[in-house]
């Protein structure tokens, strides 16, 4: 493929120490989205927007030093030394940049606010608990003074009143309490990343020596914000992930919750109470049994019944498969290089056209026999349907790319090109339907869709807008 020869606009090379980028950025610091010198995705997303090349000339990094005044809080200093009794002097902080990252929680209308300089209301104290009975006492204390208490999250908003506490679970509460590998449950403290309960559980003969753990484990729950989603996020709403199909989504693999309140503990939630562990199912994991496809299919039609019909063989379905919308589907020919070359060239002689056509990527997992037979099933499908094998190319380039659209949403949003999802859980007969009402229900901007949780009876729709 010939080298893009045309204007590129200025991406972010790097992160300034204590900037708004810096209090802001999505997951790794020090990854920032580049397109390749080859790449014609770029054009794509100009000319779908109706754009000029000047539009691009003079991106707002946000990359220059946070303003603050002064750093008051609205705590009573008998407020602070009190919290500091329960969860040691160095577990409370009034440090201005703790409040910030405590503050923040990168949704859209955040990342808009960034670009303007502007800062989200902030918590007057960052609380940072190692024990249940410590969130008890806070709660309580809270309570008695009329003091605000949210959960800091990267993924929900949370409304800062006046007098705000915010507790940060991830530093300490984040614990594996039981791990039972017979009946392949964990029980986990709500401030665990999902990566690290992953890893820990991918290795659990390891990890879990004292126990002669013989079996490597998943949680198999992998949601576009994994790098950034903690057990508190997931069981709060961040619940759909492209291998729900296989494992469930996060609802489907909790077994039993546990809060807490100002009073003590409970099962259910009630309002103020706080997620403290969440006992969660877990699958076998056999990463050499992971067979990749894709196919591209002429219409979203036959896509779509194509992944119906591997969806309806009951235990015998892919781990993850996802299906793209032919808006999607030209962005990531553009997005993995495959535009107006061979590869684009052969599909236009099978008559699948841009605009029309559909791609479809996924893996087949689990115990090799069923692996095996869900991946030759999908090959099955895919050719009654008259899918073109596209290999395990692109599912394995979708595997190492899978969480890169966060940070191209971040890099693109300093052109003021606004990214936003939608998630509908439908029944498979009211999908063609309810996909071409929402596709279309924007005068202006880049509408795409994509199944991206499916099982038996409905199927997950994820609706993305690029508007400007």
């Amino acid at each position: 493929m010939a080298k893009y020869e045309g204007f590129v606009p200025a991406f972010l090379d790097n992160v300034a120490n204590r900037s708004y980028r810096y209090f802001y950025k999505w997951g790794d610091r020090n990854r920032l989205y580049h397109p390749s010198s080859r790449s014609r995705l770029y054009k794509f997303v100009r000319d779908s927007l109706g754009l000029s090349d000047a539009f691009f000339a003079e991106p707002n990094y946000a990359n220059e030093a946070v303003q603050i005044g002064k750093p008051n809080t609205n705590l009573d200093n008998k407020d602070i030394d009190k919290l500091r009794s329960i969860v040691g002097d160095e577990n409370v902080s009034i440090d201005i940049d703790n409040r910030v990252k405590a503050s923040i929680t990168k949704t859209g209308d955040e990342l808009v606010a960034m670009h303007k300089g502007l800062l989200p209301p902030l918590v007057d104290a960052v609380i940072y608990p190692s024990q249940e009975s410590q969130i008890i006492e806070v709660l309580a204390y809270a309570k008695k003074k009329k003091i605000n208490v949210v959960v800091k999250s990267t993924l929900i908003t949370n409304k800062n009143d006046k007098k705000t506490i915010a507790l940060d679970l991830t530093k300490h509460y984040n614990r594996i309490l039981e791990f039972n590998e017979v009946d392949a449950t964990v029980k986990v403290e709500a401030g665990m990343y999902l990566p690290i309960l992953e890893q820990i559980i991918n290795n659990a003969p390891e990890n879990f020596k004292d126990y002669s753990v013989e079996n490597k484990f998943t949680i198999g729950h992998f949601p576009l914000e994994y790098e950034e989603c903690t057990i508190y996020d997931s069981a709060n709403g961040v619940k759909y992930g492209t291998e729900a199909g296989y494992y469930g989504t996060f609802d489907d693999i909790i077994i039993d919750k546990e809060y807490l309140t100002a009073d003590g503990k409970c099962s259910e939630y009630v309002e103020g109470a706080v997620l403290s562990v969440v006992r969660l199912r877990l699958s076998r994991y056999y990463p050499h049994n992971r067979y990749g496809f894709s196919y591209m299919f002429r219409s979203y039609q036959e896509g779509l019944n194509a992944l119906r019909e591997m969806c309806s063989k009951g235990s015998i379905v892919p781990v993850q498969v996802r299906l793209s919308d032919p808006c999607e589907t030209s962005l990531l020919m553009h997005y993995y290089m495959l535009d107006e070359t061979i590869v684009d060239n052969l599909l236009n002689t099978f008559k699948a056209k841009d605009g029309e056509r559909c791609l479809l990527i996924g893996f087949s997992g689990g115990p090799y026999t069923s692996s095996r037979l869900a991946y030759n099933i999908a090959k099955k499908v895919a050719k009654k349907y008259k899918g073109i094998s596209m290999t395990s190319f692109l599912a394995d380039a979708y595997e190492d790319s899978r969480y890169a659209e966060m940070y191209i949403r971040e890099a693109i949003a300093d052109f003021g090109i606004e990214t936003t999802s939608e998630y509908f859980e439908l029944p498979w007969s009211e999908i063609p339907d309810r996909q071409r009402e929402l596709t279309s229900s924007i005068e202006s901007g880049i509408v795409r869709s994509r199944i991206i949780a499916s099982n038996k009876n409905t199927a997950v729709l994820e609706v993305v807008r690029l508007t400007v």
